[in-house]
């Protein structure tokens, strides 16, 4: 979840393509995304224009990992008292 949302905040997918070679039963496999380093080049300017975005990512993500952690809580006490569940 972390390195996808990560990936996602800068727009980097990886993405093949199917190329058929000279033999027609051949195929190869091209990496088609665009490259890491020039979507890094700028990242540090990004990041002092726009503060937001790395910190709503952050807070976004731990507002889902202490809801589960929440309810999976509230799930063990609630079958806790109701007697035993397995």
């Amino acid at each position: 979840m972390f390195i996808i949302g990560q990936l996602g905040i800068i727009n980097i997918y990886i993405s093949h393509e199917i190329r058929p070679m000279d033999d027609p039963l051949s195929f190869e496999l091209h990496n088609v995304t665009n490259a890491w380093p020039q979507f890094m080049e700028n990242i540090i300017k990004d990041l002092y224009t726009a503060p937001w975005i790395p910190l709503s990512a952050c807070v976004a993500i731990t507002i889902s990992v202490v809801g589960f952690f929440m309810l999976g809580e509230g799930l063990k006490k609630y079958f806790k008292k109701t007697g035993d569940y397995i």
